[in-house]
């Protein structure tokens, strides 16, 4: 027996010998000529663990994926013959520092090629050990210590893990550290039994006094006196989040840096105990010193680019972070969008790509002018909550979709940090402004196809959305891996000031996960959708004076749009989803009864048509995203692998969500990202095998460059709704009703041939930015 335990308390000084020495001697995995490439690394026998999980306790790494079967790209890694053998002594420590003290290694090699081998591990775990007995002591009189002792990651029964037991000793310092225990310290013991493969824990918690704070000392800028800050120390105390007499936590000095940093005022920001407090004492109160630099109050940014549907776009913001005092931050900010095609910056359209020529709604410029204020902690808040009052005025436009000016608008916000990643948001928003859609939106939701109709839903009017928001950022970042989720709720209506015909309630929620794969593989995907219910409204108007009631009404801009290039990128920006379609031709017929119908044919390849986008009142759109390394210039160019599915549509028109999820759209495509100051230059090519879907046809009867104003002609195939001549010089008028008297709905059944060449059926995605 005594033999028995010599020998494993040796063998194990030599595992621990031989991997601590790993950090020293790292694996050589760049290749050189003549060595040997390691093509796999496999493990067999491991029940408890993943690969991924062994693969990382050791130094041997096999060749990247892409490498081993496009054999151009990717990383290549070569074997290291000092380090392979060391690696069955890192499994064995790792399985023995877990509980598994039967644990046995076997390597194996296998000669692939002349230059290249397969490695195996062959792993038997043996029994593990067990916790048999569980001793905490220490922790009599102090408050909340049933609580501690529930929210031990240890517990009896559980597999003997020196990982776990090294959480258990953290989880108990931090819990009393954060309850007024500045001083709190654990000590660990443990028994071992290997012939009946049980252990016994004791854990002794020496807490220490329970302590509050005492004072606050405050170094700004290395001058306790404080001569040249900006921000004064009753306002830094402020932002805090405690004061002296507070008992003492850990974690609020932690939060207390992060409230600081938030203002944006400091370049560094240091919180912790003064140098008499560090050492434990009988002293029931801790002096906390806060060590601060000051950073430049105010700032000018400015930036300028190009976008395929924004021609020159630019933007400024000037920043005031002590705006009169009291780390109140000011924010001027000024955006333009559409320069070179849009009144009054027009002029220059030739640099303006033809996509941007194209659109109706681009010929005025696009800007948000915007001042907001925010102050933490402001009216007693506290730091965790930011108040911020923003004015702004806007226009903007949706590509082929609606133009929105706003003379004037304000938004009252409220965000509350609720933790590390985690916020909560309140806001409600005022505008006063008007929309003005593609008259074939009108006309094919709404059934308003005559300018009388649509002039109702154009005049200015107030929208007060009423919005909550959850957002929590872990990390989202594929280099390290991580998560981002956000969900937002808006609701409109007449209670909370919004014009009638502008009451709606909309939910969104976008998620995204990140996983740094190794061999500079990362994989992205992201997930978001999102529904609108409107109100039932009623219009009046047109020749006949007729009331059309519209059920679910949801305004042009709040409606929900996908495709392009940070959506579904096989299709273009937009038009994912319904559309309608303004065709420029169609041919007059007169039926035997003497009614004249006019129609276009789709089946005719010369007749020009443009596609409107709709939108949707339901959305679900989900990406998948593979970013590879180059094999050359690889801090500067990567490539992407992706395919995205989505699908816009409208509840009212399909019988259920389910309905609609069956006909979801996937185009797989690929793209080149290149490195510039201002994010990764991105360009996506997306394949779309689908054909166009149908859709109502109309014509504009003065020409496509008075759609605004002129009225629609419902031209589809099998257009039933008859035209009768216009008086005294009138346009011509389309009747909404047969001779019966019965409504003629404009049929969605126009529909564009569909491309015969594969490259037509390709879509180019120019941007600046990540996909997301």
């Amino acid at each position: 027996m005594a033999r028995s335990a010599a020998i494993r308390a040796l063998r194990f000084a030599c595992i621990v010998a031989l991997a601590a020495a790993r950090p020293l001697f790292a694996q050589e995995i760049d290749c050189d000529p003549g060595d040997t490439e390691v093509r796999r690394l496999t493990f067999t026998g491991n029940r408890t663990f993943s690969d991924s999980r062994l693969a990382a306790q050791i130094a041997t790494t096999p060749s990247g994926a892409l490498y081993r079967y496009a054999r151009f790209i990717g990383t290549r890694h070569c074997l290291d013959r000092v380090h392979l053998p060391l690696d069955s002594i890192r499994l064995l420590r790792f399985y023995q520092d877990r509980g598994f003290y039967d644990a046995a290694v076997d390597l194996d090699t296998t000669t692939v090629g002349a230059q290249s081998i397969d490695v195996h591990f062959r792993i038997a775990e043996g029994q593990p050990m067990r916790i048999d007995t569980l001793t905490v002591t220490g922790l009599d009189g102090v408050p909340d210590s049933a609580r501690i002792r529930r929210g031990l990651p240890i517990a009896r029964g559980q597999r003997f893990d020196k990982e776990a037991l090294g959480s258990a000793l953290g989880y108990i310092t931090t819990a009393l550290r954060n309850s007024g225990y500045p001083h709190a310290d654990v000590f660990r013991g443990y028994d071992t039994y290997y012939e009946q493969h049980v252990a016994s824990v004791q854990l002794t918690v020496v807490p220490g006094v329970r302590a509050r704070v005492g004072a606050v000392d405050i170094l700004v800028n290395g001058d306790t006196a404080g001569s040249d800050q900006r921000i004064h120390d009753p306002v830094i105390q402020r932002l805090l989040g405690f004061e002296p007499g507070d008992l003492y936590s850990a974690q609020k000095l932690v939060d207390a840096r992060r409230y600081l940093f938030q203002t944006g005022a400091y370049r560094h920001v240091e919180i912790g105990l003064a140098g008499d407090s560090i050492r434990p004492a009988g002293d029931s109160l801790v002096t906390v010193q806060i060590v601060l630099h000051e950073g430049p109050m105010r700032d000018l940014r400015v930036g300028v680019g190009w976008g395929t549907l924004d021609c020159v776009r630019a933007q400024g913001t000037v920043t005031d972070r002590n705006f009169f005092g009291g780390a109140r931050q000011l924010e001027l900010t000024t955006r333009l969008s559409k320069i070179g095609i849009g009144y009054p910056l027009d002029g220059a359209k030739d640099i303006c790509t033809p996509t941007v020529q194209k659109d109706l709604y681009s010929d005025t410029l696009n800007y948000r002018l915007s001042a907001t204020v925010r102050q933490p902690g402001l009216f007693g808040l506290g730091p965790r909550n930011i108040p911020s009052l923003t004015g702004y005025s806007e226009q903007r436009s949706e590509y082929r979709a609606y133009f929105r000016s706003v003379p004037i608008g304000g938004v009252a916000s409220l965000t509350r940090d609720l933790g590390p990643g985690l916020s909560l948001g309140l806001a409600y928003q005022l505008e006063y402004g008007r929309t003005e859609a593609q008259p074939a939106i009108y006309c094919a939701l709404f059934n308003l196809c005559g300018a009388a109709e649509r002039a109702q839903v154009r005049e200015k009017q107030p929208l007060a959305v009423a919005s909550i928001s959850f957002a929590r950022d872990r990390t989202p970042s594929a280099q390290s891996g991580g998560s981002a989720i956000r969900v937002d709720l808006r609701h409109a209506s007449k209670t909370i000031l919004s014009d009638p015909t502008l009451q709606f309630n909309t939910l969104i929620g976008d998620a995204r996960r990140y996983w740094n794969v190794g061999s500079g593989v990362e994989i992205a995907a992201r997930f978001y959708g999102g529904a609108v219910v409107g109100n039932r409204i009623s219009f009046r108007g047109g020749s006949d004076g007729l009331v059309r009631n519209v059920s679910q009404y949801v305004p042009p801009q709040e409606r929900l749009y996908a495709g392009g290039p940070n959506s579904v990128r096989g299709f273009r920006f937009n038009e994912l989803g319904p559309v309608v379609y303004v065709v420029d031709t169609f041919t007059t017929l007169i039926a035997p009864n003497g009614e004249t119908y006019y129609r276009a044919d789709s089946l005719v390849v010369n007749n020009r048509w443009r596609a409107v986008p709709t939108g949707g009142n339901t959305l679900m759109v989900a990406n998948l995203e593979a970013r590879l390394p180059s094999p050359f210039l690889t801090d500067l160019i990567r490539y992407a692998v992706f395919i995205d599915a989505g699908r816009v549509w409208n509840r009212d028109r399909t019988s259920t969500v389910a309905g609609g999820f069956r006909q979801v759209r996937f185009t797989p495509g690929a793209g080149i990202r290149v490195g510039s100051p201002v994010g990764p230059i991105r360009v996506d090519v997306g394949y779309n095998p689908y054909k166009r879907s149908p859709g109502v046809a109309y014509n504009a009867f003065r020409g496509s460059d008075e759609n605004r104003v002129a009225p629609l002609y419902c031209v589809s195939p099998d257009n039933t709704r008859p035209i009768m001549p216009g008086q005294n010089g009138d346009p011509p008028e389309q009747r909404e009703t047969g001779p019966d008297g019965v409504a003629r709905p404009c049929s969605p059944t126009f529909a564009p041939l569909r491309p015969t060449s594969w490259l037509k059926r390709l879509t180019f995605n120019f941007s600046i930015g990540p996909a997301f």
